[in-house]
């Protein structure tokens, strides 16, 4: 399983619903997604530990991963950087 259909399969497990295609470059918090805050924080916490990965605080702290598309990049590019014993 490839890491998008991993993050796919995820957002089914917390909100019931696969993430719409379409709206990959939306920002989670504004039309039409309207993602709350504290479910961002979730998801954040859930995609951390589905990956295994950590995402470095300046990304949260400066909201670099406020898009479905962003994040998945920032997946890819954690999990590109682990090594496997």
């Amino acid at each position: 399983m490839d890491n998008e259909q991993k993050l796919d399969e995820l957002f089914v497990q917390l909100f019931s619903y696969s993430f719409p295609k379409d709206f990959k470059d939306n920002l989670f918090f504004e039309e039409p997604v309207y993602m709350k805050a504290r479910h961002f924080a979730v998801l954040i916490l859930e995609v951390e530990k589905a990956f295994n990965i950590r995402f470095p605080d300046e990304l949260i702290d400066e909201m670099k991963l406020v898009t479905y598309h962003a994040l998945l990049c920032e997946i890819n590019r954690l999990t590109s950087l682990q090594v496997v014993s």
